[in-house]
């Protein structure tokens, strides 16, 4: 059966267990655990069997990540996967120099591409993690590493799983872990990020070249979302209601939006903290970790 190209799909913006909507889909189904890189987002799909490269939000990646990812040695087996499995996105993270929060120790001379990701555009159905196994080996595409594979009975098992993650995390100098239930009804992915130093995390609000774009008001949100769960972890609801607790906080997830992203700080940190006290705030509103596989 002849298969048309499909055009760039954004990969989804993963967000904390807490915030995933389809939670009952998470227990008694198989959870693959990978390592989460720190580097940038970068897809590779065809336009009319031309080979094209994305970022994480644009359909074509700015020209130093385009070169970055053509210079790894990576890219000959992910434009030899694209030729043979057309109409699909991959999705890897690319890792050159010290990534945007330099959490990871190693600087990378040469840029490495890790595969994380596989959708399928036709069927909007994600490539299981054997699956990208099987296509790593056979197309020589560095695979993101899988830490554990596990089937949870319980919310409270997952969670127990992800400190045991953090340790790990921390002591091996890694951003956090990407978690995956993959397959019918629906593929349910979800992150955990160790909490990051903010002050080894450098941006320049002025950059010596053209200015950074403004951060958008679902980055804003999400980077606030993060900051309230975390700060309710640590300190219960009341603790959001305290600005020596939350402010903080607020600009460091803020911080870390923008290095990762290449976006500006917002600078009226203070307005946006309070507009999340008001009624009606999106902070508790449930996000969707993944688009939903058919």
């Amino acid at each position: 059966m002849e298969v048309d190209d499909m055009p760039f799909i954004k990969y989804p913006d993963l967000e904390s267990l807490r915030r995933v909507e389809y939670k009952e889909l998470l227990i008694g189904r198989e959870m693959v655990v990978t390592v989460k890189r720190d580097g940038s987002n970068v897809s590779n799909y065809t336009d009319n069997g031309v080979p094209c490269i994305g970022s994480h939000h644009q359909a074509r990646a700015p020209e130093d990540i385009e070169k970055r990812m053509k210079a790894s040695q990576d890219y000959a087996g992910i434009v030899g996967l694209l030729k043979d499995y057309p109409g699909v996105n991959a999705f890897g993270e690319l890792l050159s120099g010290r990534g945007p929060t330099k959490i990871e120790l190693e600087v990378k001379t040469v840029p490495e591409w890790h595969l994380f990701d596989i959708i399928d555009g036709n069927t909007y159905r994600w490539f299981d993690y054997d699956k990208l196994t099987s296509l790593s080996s056979a197309y020589k595409i560095r695979l993101v590493q899988c830490l554990r594979r596990f089937t949870p009975n319980s919310i409270d098992e997952i969670g127990t799983m992800l400190s045991e993650m953090m340790t790990w995390c921390n002591e091996n100098h890694y951003e956090g872990v990407v978690c995956k239930t993959y397959g019918d009804p629906k593929t349910v992915m979800f992150k955990q990020r160790v909490v990051i130093d903010v002050s080894k995390v450098p941006i320049k609000d002025k950059p010596a070249g053209p200015a950074l774009p403004m951060m958008d008001m679902e980055r804003i949100t999400r980077s606030l979302q993060h900051a309230y769960d975390e700060v309710i972890a640590a300190h219960g609801k009341s603790g959001w209601l305290d600005t020596k607790i939350a402010m903080p906080v607020i600009a460091k997830h803020l911080h870390l939006e923008a290095a990762e992203h290449r976006v500006a700080i917002p600078r009226d940190m203070f307005r946006l903290y309070n507009d999340t006290l008001r009624p009606g705030t999106l902070l508790n509103t449930k996000v969707v970790g993944a688009r939903d596989s058919k």
